[in-house]
């Protein structure tokens, strides 16, 4: 990440993949806008700063985040891990991830 001016929301939570690393989704914005870069779902190397993960873990938020307002990341089988995340976009193109490792 080179610049927060186009941030529209981050979130942080520990996946069920991977109990002891925080993956961070950062929301940067309109993506029908060339202006802005692009959103990003990261995680830290193991000997470094934070790193885009999209493919390895399954998220397409590069495409489907515009404008978005809120990202809320949810437990909702009780284990202590984030399993579920909720994504409010404007113009109401809303998106539920049920994430579960492979």
């Amino acid at each position: 990440m080179n610049s927060n001016d186009w941030t529209q929301d981050i979130a942080a939570c520990v996946l069920e993949d991977a109990p002891g690393v925080m993956t961070l989704f950062y929301a940067n914005g309109d993506i029908n806008n060339g202006r802005h870069m692009m959103n990003a779902v990261m995680r830290p190397r193991r000997t470094g700063p934070f790193i885009s993960r999209h493919t390895q873990l399954g998220f397409r938020f590069d495409r489907v985040l515009d404008m978005t307002e809120t990202i809320v990341c949810a437990d909702l089988d009780g284990n202590g891990l984030a399993d579920t995340i909720f994504v409010a976009n404007l113009g109401g193109h809303d998106v539920l991830y049920r994430y579960s490792p492979q």
